[in-house]
Order: C-alpha cells, then sequence, then structure tokens
C-alpha cells in the first residue's frame, strides 16, 4: 500500500499558494523514501521561488528566488531539459518566458517573447511547442 504525501503550503511572508506531490510512504514495508526536494513554485508576486523540502529536518526553506516580472502564476518544465522551465506572466500584454535553473536552483531568464493573448495562465511544454491559454480576449 502506497500514501502519497501532498504538501499544501501557503506562505503569507512570501504571498504564494502551492501543492505538490513530494513523496510517498510504502506502508507494507515501512520504507521510508523522501529526503530532500528541490521544489518550484510560480506566485501571484513577481518571482519564482526554489524551495527546499528536507525530510529528514523537516524543513521548507526558500533558497532562492528569480524576479521575472507581474504573476508568473503557472509554470511547466521542458519535456527532455528539467533545467528549462517556462513561466508565463499574467499581465495584459501577454509575456512567456523561458528560465534555465542550476542544481542549486538559481534561475536565470534565458529567452522571452509575446504570447499572442493577454493574461496568460497556463503553460504546456511538448517537445517542440510551447501551448499557452490566455485568459482574456486578444
Amino acid at each position: 500500500m502506497l500514501i502519497f504525501v501532498l504538501y499544501h503550503l501557503r506562505s503569507r511572508r512570501y504571498n504564494f499558494t502551492s501543492s505538490c506531490l513530494i513523496g510517498y510512504l510504502e506502508v507494507d514495508n515501512l520504507r521510508y523514501q523522501m529526503t530532500q526536494f528541490q521544489i518550484l513554485v510560480g506566485s501571484y508576486t513577481d518571482e519564482i521561488y526554489t524551495l527546499l523540502f528536507d525530510d529528514a529536518r523537516g524543513s521548507l526553506d526558500v533558497v532562492s528566488t528569480v524576479k521575472v516580472g507581474h504573476h508568473p502564476s503557472w509554470i511547466a518544465f521542458h519535456p527532455s531539459d528539467r533545467s528549462i522551465v517556462f513561466t508565463a506572466l499574467e499581465q495584459s500584454d501577454g509575456t512567456a518566458m523561458a528560465l534555465r535553473f542550476d542544481e542549486e536552483g538559481r534561475g536565470e531568464v534565458i529567452c522571452k517573447t509575446e504570447s499572442g493573448g493577454k493574461d496568460p495562465c497556463s503553460l504546456v511544454a511538448t517537445a517542440d511547442e510551447l501551448l499557452i491559454a490566455n485568459v482574456s480576449n486578444v
């Protein structure tokens, strides 16, 4: 039997809410699978946060932030290169961007373009396309 651990985070200090699967427990053998995980968090601020969840210490810490612009609320990983992450800025001029993250979770913007509409909020990254859903009319 597997028990999945879902962590719901709400931070008043950093003004974001996020939920993510951070690991699992296998109850039959009492095998414990969690150690440390880096978690990228989009937000309704102007930054993307890198958190480090350390199960042994029972901690969740902000280890890095990268300022990208207005409301990077949705992020999507590149399907074959997990160091590349896409985000869209929920603003009227509709911006999408790509970032590269290093092993410590520090990010940098590597590409920026128009989303083709207003208030982009959802992204899907395929091998050769980035699909973007814009909330408002073009």
